[in-house]
C-alpha cells in the first residue's frame, strides 16, 4: 500500500469515527431529554468535546494540505 493509500484509508476511518461519534452524542442528547439521565447531556460541556474538536480540526488540516499539494 502506498503512503497516499494509507493516508486515504486513515482519513476515511477518521471520517467514519466522527460520524459514529456524532450519532452517539445525538443519542445521548435525546436520552437525556427523555429523562433517562439525571441532567441534560451537552456535548460541548463534556470531557469528550476537546477530542471531538481536535479530531475534526486535524482531519480538516490534513485534507486541506492534501488539496494544496494536489493543486500545485
Amino acid at each position: 500500500m502506498t503512503e497516499r493509500e494509507q493516508v486515504d484509508k486513515l482519513l476515511a476511518a477518521c471520517a467514519a469515527y466522527h460520524k459514529a461519534l456524532d450519532t452517539a452524542l445525538a443519542m445521548l442528547i435525546i436520552a437525556s431529554q427523555e429523562g433517562y439521565a439525571r441532567e441534560l447531556f451537552l456535548p460541548s460541556q463534556s470531557a469528550l468535546w476537546p477530542a471531538v474538536v481536535n479530531g475534526r480540526h486535524t482531519v480538516a488540516e490534513v485534507q486541506a494540505a492534501r488539496a494544496r499539494a494536489e493543486a500545485s
